[in-house]
């Protein structure tokens, strides 16, 4: 979770909310339990992207830029969306700009 004041809180399993470093404007949790963020540092596109390895905000390699959506499908593939709207996806190491129109897209829409 989120707060408007971009505070990241994560809900353990015993159901107890733990706030985790750093800032983010939105999160998005991948099958495996790790977390996503479009972070608060202005990027080309947005904003920077980390995700989470438990102790610190890292991060990916390759980023195609900044985001201002995020979200993560049942497979693990990351999917964000650029200020300009465009949609790309991060499968494993690669990057690739999807089409908007495209059903594999609607994902990112949410």
């Amino acid at each position: 979770m989120v707060t408007s004041r971009n505070d990241i809180f994560q809900r353990e399993s015993a159901g107890v909310w733990t706030k985790l470093p750093g800032a983010a404007r939105e999160i998005a949790t991948a099958p495996d339990g790790s977390l996503w963020a479009v972070g608060t540092p202005v990027a080309p596109g947005g904003y920077l992207l980390y995700r989470y390895d438990g102790q610190t905000w890292q991060q990916p390699g390759g980023a195609a830029g900044g985001a201002v959506r995020i979200s993560v499908d049942g497979t693990g593939v990351l999917w964000v969306v650029n200020a300009a709207g465009e949609v790309w996806r991060l499968d494993g190491t690669t990057w690739t700009k999807v089409d908007p129109q495209s059903p594999s897209s609607a994902i990112a829409a949410r």
